[in-house]
């Protein structure tokens, strides 16, 4: 499984859309209305998006207006007083500290990976590091952290994230940056229901931060508690990707 940026200087469209349960469009009179979410350098978090979007069983993934995101508001405005910060610790569980040599992770934590693609050029935020994107968004109720008897609508087993197709965004020897099968997990089956990747912080943070995701969108259009929002990975750079294929090996580019 990999898919390949044609290029990592490229403008990747990653939108939001508001809608509301009925699928008329979100409920103050802005039908269809677009909210950018995501800026340049992002294509890792759109090919991830895309591949659980389209490769994997999650239910409510923000691909169309039938089948919406819905927002999980902090716990002092969600309807179950639920924590969604637990939801990371359920997703990554405890870090491996396995003493195999042979790479394979034993058990389902997630392990950052050797090979992740950083970015030190982009010098907003934090300090660069490996880290663990993973989609749905935990500030999700289609996160697998979220647990069923707190409305969540996919929630994870005892393996937690590591139920997850397992993926790296990695750079190689060329510099292209590819989406991988992490092979140091099982082999995805594509019944999973979400993604876990280990990415750049600085790609995966960079996308959520105060900025895009909470003026820009949040505030901008109001968004409460189970909100329905759809996520455009930018479908047209993925037009020659067939995901009907048990091997999905194919390119993403600017159409």
């Amino acid at each position: 499984m990999t898919t390949t940026a044609e290029s990592a200087d490229t403008d990747s469209p990653l939108d939001a859309i508001p809608v509301n349960p009925s699928g008329a469009g979100v409920g103050y009179g802005r039908v269809s209305t677009k909210g950018q979410l995501l800026d340049r350098q992002i294509a890792a978090l759109t090919r991830h998006a895309w591949l659980i979007q389209n490769k994997s069983t999650v239910k409510g993934s923000g691909k169309d207006r039938s089948d919406p995101l819905q927002y999980l508001a902090r716990k002092e405005r969600n309807e179950w007083s639920y924590e969604r910060k637990d939801n990371r610790d359920k997703v990554m569980r405890p870090k491996s500290r396995s003493k195999r040599t042979d790479g394979w992770v034993p058990d389902k934590p997630f392990l950052q990976h050797p090979w992740t693609a950083l970015h030190p050029e982009i010098t907003e935020g934090a300090a660069e590091a490996v880290s663990c994107d993973e989609f749905p968004f935990s500030s999700t109720y289609q996160s697998p952290g979220v647990p069923a008897a707190n409305d969540g609508q996919n929630p994870a087993g005892p393996d937690g994230g590591g139920e997850c197709i397992q993926t790296v965004a990695a750079r190689t020897d060329d510099g292209s940056e590819h989406l991988l099968d992490d092979t140091r997990y099982d082999a995805p089956t594509f019944e999973e229901n979400c993604g876990r990747s280990s990415m750049s912080l600085k790609v995966n943070s960079g996308s959520m931060n105060l900025d895009n995701f909470y003026e820009g969108f949040l505030k901008k259009f109001r968004t409460i508690d189970e909100d329905g929002y759809t996520l455009g990975p930018g479908n047209a750079w993925f037009k020659g990707c067939d995901t009907t294929k048990a091997d999905l090996v194919c390119t993403m580019a600017k159409p």
